[in-house]
């Protein structure tokens, strides 16, 4: 599902950033020092990053929810169209027969 949606673009300090404390488990000091970047900045980005990642799921769970929403309404439109054609049908039928009755051929 994620695949075809867009994605999330971080430029190089954001992902050493993200992937230094989510995946390499460091600390913002460690990072710091890494990046030669004050702690305070470290985690400015690193939120910054995050409010993108949260921004990104809600728009994308937004619009599944649209999805679905749009789907459950034609679905019981779709029925009533089945059963008003199959009335219509059913009618025709009737029509045709009681014609026959009355008039023979």
């Amino acid at each position: 599902i994620f695949l075809r949606q867009t994605t999330v673009n971080f430029n190089y300090v954001q992902a050493a950033i993200l992937v230094g404390l989510g995946l390499q488990f460091k600390t913002p000091e460690e990072l710091s020092n890494e990046l030669n970047f004050p702690v305070n900045q470290v985690l400015a980005i690193f939120n910054k990053s995050m409010r993108k990642i949260v921004n990104f799921l809600k728009t994308f769970f937004e619009k599944e929810i649209k999805l679905s929403m749009q789907l459950e309404e034609e679905i019981p439109n779709k029925k009533q169209q089945k059963a008003n054609s199959k009335t219509d049908e059913m009618y025709e039928k009737a029509k045709n027969k009681l014609s026959q009755q009355i008039f023979p051929s």
